[in-house]
Parts: structure tokens; sequence; C-alpha cells
């Protein structure tokens, strides 16, 4: 048996860091990737270095 049985592999958290040379476009941009992930049923936590530019993604299981 491996480590992926049964349910294969699961998806694994993601952390994602916005940059750019304006503050408002860095604040829309991570606002939006935010909300996108969430809607897609994720969770979404904020957090991370960057001058809070960075959220974390935690996806979903695969059996889920």
């Amino acid at each position: 048996m491996t480590l992926d049985e049964p349910f294969g592999r699961q998806p694994q958290p993601v952390r994602v860091i916005v940059a750019g040379t304006h503050p408002d476009d860095v604040s829309f941009w991570k606002r939006e990737l935010m909300r996108l992930a969430q809607y897609k049923g994720d969770n979404v936590e904020e957090g991370g270095t960057d001058h809070g530019n960075a959220f974390i993604i935690y996806p979903g299981a695969v059996n889920d």
C-alpha cells in the first residue's frame, strides 16, 4: 500500500503572492483570486509575509 491509497493523491495547500507596481491593482487582484478560490469551494486564508499580498488556498479533498 502506498501513501496515495486508498483515495489517491490529495491536493496540498498553495501559497499565492500577488505583486505589482500599484497597490490598488494588487489589492483588487488579490481579492478577486481569493473570491474565485472560495467560490470553487476551497478554503482561503490570508497570511504570510510579502506585505500582506499573500494568501493560502487549502483545496478540498479529491473524495469530497
